[in-house]
């Protein structure tokens, strides 16, 4: 039985999940990265596009934990591609260090970079400043990520809203992410521009929207619905290839 719990039943773009992590995403458990590896995959196919960079929570944990040399860095970003980019969503995690090797934090929130810019936006759902330092060092990071660009990523708390339990901060973390999403590619074309980004005004509108209690919840029902689907259609197709 704990073997089956650990046993992979959904593989979405490479976005991987055990029946234990799709049990997760059902309240009042906590999202761990494996959930928001799969939702960040989830909302990329949904916008389906190259402006937007979701980064992975396990390359969140390299970037913290290991890139501690220029060659660490220029790997991952000869990987995600960071400069061709007008918006980068990047999950933070208030485990000591930044992460842990199983994640071993109790909170979410997400950093949000827009091309040109010399600042990032923290949203976070629970407003408090112990959830700082780990944004700062995350922003410290994923300025050497975009590289060349600008020197120094300053770290700006964005109004989000707040989450009303004590288990819902990786759904309003996907929330925001999700929200920032959908309002760049609405906004983007070809020719995009710094001065043609959505403005302040827009992207806390976009975020208080997209990430309020009750849309996180809705969120959290139709991926926990999804990953069921996803893995029905895994098991068939494992079926077939036997």
């Amino acid at each position: 039985e704990e073997a089956d719990a650990d046993r992979p039943v959904v593989n979405l773009d490479d976005a991987v999940l055990t029946a234990r992590d799709v049990a997760l995403l059902r309240p009042p458990q906590w999202l761990n990265d494996a959930c928001l590896h799969y939702a960040f995959a989830r909302v990329a196919r949904e916008i389906a596009s190259e402006s937007v960079l979701l980064v992975d929570p396990a390359v969140y944990a390299f970037l913290m934990l290991q890139c501690e040399d220029d060659e660490d860095i220029d790997e991952v970003r000869a990987s995600l591609r960071p400069r061709d980019r007008t918006l980068i969503v990047l999950p933070v995690n208030d485990a000591a260090g930044g992460v842990s090797a199983h994640f071993r934090g109790s909170h979410w929130s997400v950093l949000a970079y827009w091309a040109g810019e010399e600042l990032v936006e923290h949203y976070d759902s629970l407003p408090s400043s112990t959830h700082a330092a780990p944004a700062k060092r995350a922003a410290r990071q994923l300025a050497r990520l975009v590289g060349g660009v600008v020197p120094e990523l300053r770290v700006r708390r964005a109004p989000a809203p707040a989450q009303t339990n004590g288990y819902d901060c990786g759904a309003h973390a996907i929330a925001a992410a999700r929200a920032l999403a959908r309002l760049c590619t609405s906004t983007s074309n070809e020719s995009t521009t710094a001065s043609k980004l959505p403005d302040r005004a827009q992207r806390e509108a976009a975020v208080r929207d997209g990430a309020s209690p009750e849309s996180a919840a809705e969120l959290r029902r139709w991926l926990a619905e999804d990953a069921l689907r996803c893995a029905e259609e895994y098991r068939r197709e494992r079926a077939a290839a036997r």
